[in-house]
């Protein structure tokens, strides 16, 4: 059943970029993450994912996620490497590089 979910997303991956690129063309861009438990064979419990969720303007209304393996300032650094315009988000200090590179 994992080959079969690999595959599925392989031939959906085309769609989720043009999703992406359409959010990343977006005036303004809405964002937020949400834990996710994770099975870890390492560890004798789950530990903590994170999905996080990006939402286009009115004019490329799509919604995008994103799977990173922590809350680390990465994650949305890379999603949001291309992207120009107004990021609505709460107060994760994660955030703060982004907007002070915007500001330049």
């Amino acid at each position: 059943m994992c080959d079969w979910m690999r595959q599925c997303a392989e031939l959906v991956r085309p769609l989720v970029e043009l999703m992406k690129q359409r959010v990343l063309s977006s005036k303004a861009v809405q964002t937020d993450d949400t834990p996710v438990p994770v099975l870890d064979p390492e560890l004798p419990r789950t530990r903590t994912g994170r999905l996080w969720t990006y939402v286009g303007d009115a004019d490329h209304p799509y919604t995008v996620y994103d799977y990173t393996a922590n809350r680390s300032r990465e994650g949305p650094d890379q999603f949001l490497k291309e992207f120009h315009g107004y990021l609505q988000a709460d107060a994760y200090s994660g955030y703060d590089e982004i907007y002070q590179d915007a500001a330049r």
